[in-house]
């Protein structure tokens, strides 16, 4: 499979992770494929979703990525990524509170957001 193919898969599945988990549609931002940070790849409520999927992935680099994106959005900035080859899907965000990147695989995070109001501002 292509990288942009793989990709374009890779943000489907996790759209669909993330509609099952909530219980609300979230899908794919077409806007950010047409060329840069116009929107997240994947529409969440206060959140701003970049998905990773490569050989290696840079998760201080992409955090940085996502928080310039979102910047003055009052969305969140999450990097959900998979490395080639892995089996586990993990999620990055950075939390200010302690000062630092928090990585979780993504369906204790899901299982997080479901039970709290993901609607509700989480910043």
């Amino acid at each position: 499979m292509k990288g942009i193919d793989k990709g374009k898969a890779f943000e489907r599945l996790i759209a669909n992770k993330f509609t099952e988990a909530l219980g609300i549609e979230c899908k794919r931002e077409l806007a950010q494929s047409r060329g840069g940070s116009e929107g997240p790849d994947i529409g969440v409520p206060n959140w701003w979703i970049e998905c990773k999927h490569r050989d290696h992935v840079d998760v201080k680099k992409s955090l940085i990525q996502a928080g310039n994106d979102a910047s003055g959005t009052n969305r969140r900035p999450a990097v959900v990524y998979r490395v080639t080859g892995a089996r586990s899907i993990r999620v990055a965000l950075y939390d200010p509170a302690w000062c630092a990147i928090v990585e979780m695989d993504l369906d204790p995070f899901l299982a997080h957001l479901g039970r709290n109001s993901v609607t509700s501002n989480s910043k």
